[in-house]
């Protein structure tokens, strides 16, 4: 499921599209695609990422995971993430919460890894496939 913010223009779904499909270049099982207003704040002193849908049909809690320093964050470093040139690293977090509703999906997970990371993508855009 892509969810795009009602704020985003159709060239700025466009781009995004074509990263995506670049980004993760496989088949997907199922694919959908809504636009719903959503949050997203990370409070690093409190060390929990929170992103919320507006209709409430959509959640995820992340707390940051304490190493053996807890005053330096885990970050895997070195690894490669899809199809992107580069990223800043892994942000090591736990997923306190996650949960999904809408376009026939649903799930709840609580307690299962998690990260944040900050991917480099750049480059020119695919040719559209003929008839699109």
């Amino acid at each position: 499921m892509i969810n795009y913010d009602p704020s985003v223009t159709a060239e700025q779904k466009a781009a995004l599209n074509d990263i995506i499909g670049q980004l993760y270049p496989f088949q997907w099982q199922k694919f959908d695609v809504d636009t719903q207003g959503f949050t997203w704040e990370i409070d690093e002193k409190a060390g929990v990422a929170h992103a919320k849908m507006n209709n409430g049909k959509g959640e995820v809690v992340l707390e940051k995971s304490k190493g053996d320093d807890p005053s330096r964050e885990i970050v895997m470093q070195n690894l490669k993430y899809w199809k992107a040139q580069t990223n800043d690293g892994f942000r090591m977090w736990k997923s306190k919460h996650e949960e999904f509703e809408g376009k026939d999906h649903k799930f709840s997970y609580d307690g299962t890894n998690g990260f944040l990371i900050t991917i480099h993508f750049s480059g020119m855009a695919k040719a559209a496939a003929a008839g699109n």
